[in-house]
């Protein structure tokens, strides 16, 4: 007798099953580095679309440049303090509020200190902290791909990046 291939519940072959669930893997949680720009607007809503279908967890992360004000910051590449994180996180929430009213509940929110240099290793350093298993970062290509903060986290996170093409500045 011929022995019958077993299917899942929801009527797929148990080997697709297990395919589909390791696709589904790189969007559980999803970190999204933030610059406030057209890119970031793009960016976010691409990761919010991603949680709405895959159910995933979604981060925003922004750092905040050193140069700005010094209650703002608690030092260089140093996670901002209380009174800082706060105004950081709720900046991130009206961010993602404006691009999609309401999503701001459904969204993690963190910020750290540090200056152009040292941005992609902040974000590297971040994602890996929170567990990030995709990142979602966005690309221009009118200057050298080599000097982006973008080529950066793509060359050296373990993790799946979703690189999204960039407005040139």
């Amino acid at each position: 007798m011929e022995q019958m291939e077993q299917v899942s519940p929801i009527g797929l072959p148990e080997d697709t099953q297990r395919l589909l669930s390791r696709a589904r893997a790189p969007f559980e949680r999803i970190f999204v580095p933030v610059d406030y720009g057209a890119d970031g607007h793009r960016a976010v809503g691409v990761a919010l679309e991603l949680q709405r279908v895959y159910g995933s967890t979604v981060c925003l992360f922004h750092v905040q440049d050193e140069e700005g004000s010094e209650e703002f910051l608690a030092g260089v590449g140093a996670p901002v303090d209380a009174d800082g994180a706060s105004e950081a996180i709720a900046r991130l929430r009206r961010f993602v509020d404006n691009i999609a009213p309401g999503a701001a509940s459904r969204v993690e929110a963190r910020a750290r200190v540090g200056g152009d240099a040292e941005t992609a290793k902040l974000v590297l350093d971040e994602a890996a902290e929170w567990r990030a298993t995709l990142i979602v970062v966005t690309a221009t290509t009118h200057r050298a791909l080599l000097r982006t903060v973008a080529e950066r986290v793509v060359r050296k996170t373990p993790v799946a990046v979703l690189v999204l093409h960039g407005d040139p500045d």
